[in-house]
């Protein structure tokens, strides 16, 4: 995830609205960009994670087109209904405004509210019958990556912390060999760019 963010950093800019987090130390090694944003508000459920304002993707207590920059990761697959949560997110982000989109897809379930997983061609879908276009999709790693993070996961439960050190870095050096490949698609994600042009 870190890597496709990396990327999209660019296209982060003006009035940032971040769906499903706070204030508390994100997971990974992305760092928001500062100089390009004119401000940046988290938006929870949960209170403790220091959010700027409590509420429900379902139901976000903003005005339409208010937002640049809409970010919404990983949050997706614990939403009731996604189709209202994506609409939601293209209600408040402006014209030209951009919307980063991820949601897993090969992935453990971790939750008793993991209800989903998506394809590309589901998200596609979700995003553009909200009335956005979209640009790019990203996959979050192909067949290695999706195979090593799988074993991850496994260790993380089962190995002791010695063994799942060793084998944490042994992995993480490993996945600079995943590429993409034809045919069936294998990847732990998806990271949707999408954009309003609904009135261009």
């Amino acid at each position: 995830m870190d890597s496709e963010l990396e990327v999209v950093k660019p296209l982060i800019r003006g009035k940032v609205l971040e769906v499903g987090a706070g204030h508390r130390p994100r997971r990974g090694s992305f760092q928001p960009p500062v100089g390009e944003c004119s401000g940046w508000w988290y938006l929870d459920i949960h209170d403790s994670r220091q959010p700027d304002v409590r509420a429900t993707i379902l139901s976000l207590p903003f005005q339409d087109s208010i937002f640049d920059t809409v970010i919404c990761l990983e949050v997706l697959e614990y939403v009731s209904d996604p189709r209202v949560a994506v609409e939601e997110l293209a209600r408040v982000v402006s014209l030209g405004g951009c919307v980063l989109l991820s949601a897993p897809f090969i992935h453990p379930v971790d939750a008793s509210n993991d209800y989903w997983r998506f394809t590309q061609h589901a998200l596609k879908r979700l995003v553009e019958e909200a009335g956005l276009s979209v640009e790019r999709v990203c996959h979050q790693g192909h067949r290695l990556g999706s195979v090593l993070g799988l074993l991850s996961q496994l260790i993380r439960d089962w190995q002791p912390c010695r063994t799942r050190s060793v084998l944490t870095r042994l992995f993480t050096f490993l996945t600079r060999f995943d590429r993409e490949t034809a045919g069936r698609t294998y990847t732990t994600g998806f990271l949707i760019i999408a954009t309003n042009r609904k009135h261009a």
